[in-house]
């Protein structure tokens, strides 16, 4: 008999180690929840309520899907994707409200994301003979995608104003009117 208790000791332990370790994710997923819009937020508890589960297992399954469809599309596809979906409906909703005043960041994102489609090309291929250049570019190019477009970060601005303006447009003759 005190070889049963002594064997159902250690899974006791390693029940309450795994419940504490589902807690922290909890508590992680709820602060990363946290910075979400009001109205992500709101509907993420809605879909959860209703799907009937917690909202931490609704995030971290979605995060798992789009970890695979990153992980598992083509990348050029992927780049694509990333660097033009947002983009093009934010301009799209620029249009339709009529205010233009999202129009600087605007045409540098896509001033930024033409140059870098036609730079990269040659660049690609040249950085190809580098071990690993190929899978840490990827995600690193959709990192950068994404930082010039995100509203929080803004890089296109950033590039605008430390970049462009300072550098670039003063070589740029205006044009006569």
């Amino acid at each position: 008999m005190a070889p049963k208790a002594a064997t159902k000791a250690p899974a006791a332990a390693a029940n309450t180690g795994s419940a504490k370790a589902l807690e922290v994710v909890k508590t992680k997923v709820d602060e990363l929840c946290s910075h979400l819009p009001p109205n992500v937020n709101s509907q993420l508890d809605s879909v959860a309520k209703k799907a009937g589960t917690q909202k931490m297992f609704l995030v971290l399954g979605l995060a798992g899907v789009l970890l695979i469809v990153v992980l598992m599309c083509p990348q050029t596809f992927m780049l694509d994707v990333v660097g033009t979906g947002f983009p093009v409906f934010a301009g799209l909703q620029m249009l339709a409200a009529d205010k233009f005043t999202d129009a600087p960041f605007w045409t540098t994102y896509w001033i930024i994301f033409a140059a870098f489609k036609v730079l990269m090309g040659p660049l690609d291929f040249i950085l190809s003979f580098v071990p690993y250049y190929s899978s840490l570019s990827y995600l690193l190019k959709l990192a950068f995608f994404v930082w010039l477009w995100f509203p929080s970060t803004q890089g296109a601005t950033m590039i605008l104003e430390k970049g462009l303006k300072p550098f670039v447009l003063p070589r740029i003759p205006s044009k006569a009117e």
